[in-house]
């Protein structure tokens, strides 16, 4: 009580009817987005085009995934047929005989869940999945603008902030102990009455923009474009099906692993489900910038082989194809801070498929969508020559 009656003095907190107010814009938010849905699922309406812009702007953090799935799932081709598994990840399912291709990537992205809300109605923390070491760090979380699943709907918050002025020197680790959410309520029952459970999941403010030239930033960008690629993929295959069997996968939880396991629990789940003869994994690796350009220590995130606007990344784990190793404009690098293929070590094709990203694992993340067409283009010329 004392830190929570301490930090009350240093901020700044919304009145209770801004509170209302903000609610209400998201709960309107939230049905502006459900009547985009029923127009997309009403019969002959036009499939919808759903790009990089509105995939990256729904929270969709790991274990609630469930929002991004709806969306993916009403924007794919009429007539094709999916399912859900039972950790909530989407697989189609198409073609037989071999080879059998099965392209994955993540549904998910970082965030954290309420553990506890505190007397005087702030909220207390937990990490989700892909927060920490190797994901993205607490740190991008202090005074920032977040949103907070509640019964109703998103609602918005802000981690709190103690001015430079009145703390000193700057802490050298920001952790969870930190973390305190004001969603603007002044008691536990007020956050409660707003629909906050604990559980509920939380994640940083969506938000993306236009750069110069074709570079775009946003966050959890990279945890966002291989929806985009297996989205497109789908509606392609519907019109010029590859010979042999395929499965598309958007896995759930997949920035969810158990300790000393370096795959995600719905690629592993995935694994238990299908036998492919090829893999191709849809993930994401950063580029390196000049020193002299490079903000410190980010060095050390970034692969010096690739750059934004130089064509899509290529990462072969296990055997190697002609329509990779041919093609023009493609990225190669050696080595990756995880190998979600390791799953399915049966396969003789194991490659990871991505783009460049700039600083990963921030807020602001930046690609160049030159690349992302530039990978759309070659996983389709991967089965080219079967159609």
């Amino acid at each position: 009580m004392e830190l929570g009656r301490h930090r009350r003095c240093l901020t700044v907190r919304p009145a209770a009817a801004s509170l209302r107010r903000d609610t209400d814009l998201m709960r309107t938010h939230t049905l502006t987005i459900a009547m985009m849905f029923a127009a997309w699922a009403a019969p002959g309406g036009s499939t919808p085009d759903v790009d990089l812009a509105g995939l990256s702007m729904i929270s969709a953090p790991s274990g609630y995934e469930g929002s991004l799935r709806v969306l993916i799932r009403k924007s794919l081709p009429k007539g094709v047929t999916s399912r859900v598994d039972n950790l909530g990840s989407l697989i189609l399912e198409g073609g037989e005989g071999s080879p059998h291709r099965l392209f994955v990537t993540s549904l998910d992205e970082p965030g954290l869940v309420v553990s506890r809300i505190t007397p005087d109605g702030y909220l207390r923390l937990s990490p989700l999945g892909g927060i920490g070491p190797g994901g993205l760090d607490l740190r991008f979380f202090e005074g920032k603008r977040v949103v907070v699943r509640g019964k109703a709907g998103w609602i918005p918050g802000a981690v709190t902030a103690t001015s430079i002025h009145l703390r000193g020197k700057r802490p050298e680790r920001f952790s969870i102990d930190d973390v305190w959410v004001d969603i603007g309520a002044s008691s536990r029952d007020e956050a409660e009455a707003a629909g906050i459970t604990r559980l509920a999941p939380l994640t940083l403010t969506k938000q993306f923009r236009s750069l110069a030239g074709t570079q775009v930033t946003g966050v959890a960008l990279s945890h966002r474009f291989g929806s985009q690629v297996l989205l497109e993929l789908a509606h392609r295959w519907s019109d010029s099906p590859p010979a042999g069997k395929w499965t598309i996968a958007w896995a759930a939880q997949d920035l969810i692993r158990g300790r000393g396991v370096r795959v995600g629990r719905g690629v592993q789940r995935l694994a238990q489900q299908v036998q492919p003869d090829e893999v191709y994994y849809v993930g994401r690796v950063a580029p390196r910038r000049a020193p002299d350009s490079a903000p410190e220590p980010r060095d050390s995130y970034w692969y010096p082989e690739s750059k934004l606007g130089a064509g899509p990344v290529v990462l072969s784990v296990e055997g190697e194809v002609p329509a990779l190793a041919e093609g023009e404009g493609i990225q190669r690098i050696k080595g990756a801070g995880r190998d979600p293929t390791r799953a399915f070590r049966g396969a003789g094709q194991r490659h990871i498929l991505s783009i460049p990203v700039l600083y990963p694992d921030t807020p602001a993340e930046i690609i160049d969508t030159r690349d992302l067409d530039a990978l759309i283009e070659l996983i389709f010329s991967l089965t080219k020559e079967d159609r």
